[in-house]
């Protein structure tokens, strides 16, 4: 599925390709950004149209948000180090597909939540604005360089991202509650 010793980070290409992993975190908080500052009120005024198990999460404070974002972000950096040492050594950047790949599942999500509501869903403007052109950038990046080998193999990678994001999602929400706990309100 991903090709883990790419022939395309051989001589002047690595130098394109080094930087592969580190614009993935900052378009993350560019899109979390638009979350954290519409999600509480957002879900306050939209929980009666929400299905029933998503309510039991409902509603999200900005500060639970906030910290489950930090959390996803830290483990971005963490995979962007980890990949930057990979490209190092001529190897595919996997984990930063990983992680693009479920961002761009995280997008494709919010598009369908727009659709389905019919009105603004938080993250939907940097998601089409910004993510989605990110994600395809990177993935096409990808086929060329043979880090993933074949357009199946990408829609593969995509499905299983739309599957996982949402419990990664609801993981980073509950961390985030639970952490929440821990901080003075005043």
């Amino acid at each position: 599925m991903i090709d883990s010793t790419s022939p395309g980070l051989k001589r002047e290409k690595r130098g394109r390709t080094f930087l592969i992993p580190w614009p993935g975190p900052a378009i993350f908080l560019i899109h979390d950004t638009e979350e954290i500052l519409t999600v509480e009120q957002w879900t306050i005024l939209n929980m009666d149209r929400l299905p029933e198990f998503v309510r039991s999460f409902l509603p999200v404070r900005t500060l639970e948000f906030g910290i489950g974002v930090a959390l996803i972000l830290a483990s971005y950096l963490a995979i962007c180090l980890l990949d930057h040492r990979r490209l190092k050594h001529g190897a595919t950047p996997l984990w930063s597909l990983w992680a693009t790949s479920l961002l761009l599942a995280n997008a494709l999500t919010h598009t369908v939540q727009t659709v389905w509501y019919g009105n603004y869903t938080p993250g939907i403007v940097t998601a089409a604005l910004v993510v989605l052109p990110y994600g395809t950038a990177v993935m096409r990046l990808a086929l060329k360089e043979h880090w993933i080998r074949s357009h199946a193999s990408l829609q593969r990678m995509l499905l299983l991202s739309l599957f996982a994001q949402a419990p990664l999602a609801a993981l980073s929400l509950f961390l985030g509650r639970q952490l929440s706990m821990l901080v003075p309100t005043g």
